[in-house]
């Protein structure tokens, strides 16, 4: 009703607070990173097979294989270094690493 293809965002939850995002996960990763804290890209990519093997399944595809919203993980992975290195180019390094 107020969102220009509100009809087709996959997503039916009423919220305080929008944050619009292309994949729901970029929203949490950007405000995690945004926050300081970011992983090496060896757990990131760890954090998202290890959701399917507990079986939590794509909930666009159905499929339990790391992808998000129909995108592949690789995707993810590529979006996830592009917000850590726009965190860095302000910040610096600092920041909260979490290591595998």
């Amino acid at each position: 009703k107020y969102i220009k293809h509100g009809d087709k965002i996959a997503c039916c939850i009423k919220a305080d607070y929008l944050i619009t995002t292309g994949v729901s996960n970029w929203g949490a990763e950007a405000i995690g990173i945004g926050m300081g804290c970011h992983c090496t890209e060896q757990f990131h990519k760890k954090i998202y097979i290890k959701t399917s093997e507990v079986g939590c399944a794509d909930g666009i595809n159905g499929k339990f294989n790391g992808s998000v919203d129909g995108l592949p993980y690789e995707e993810h992975a590529k979006m996830y270094q592009k917000l850590v290195r726009a965190y860095q180019d302000v910040m610096g390094d600092n920041g909260i690493k979490l290591k595998s």
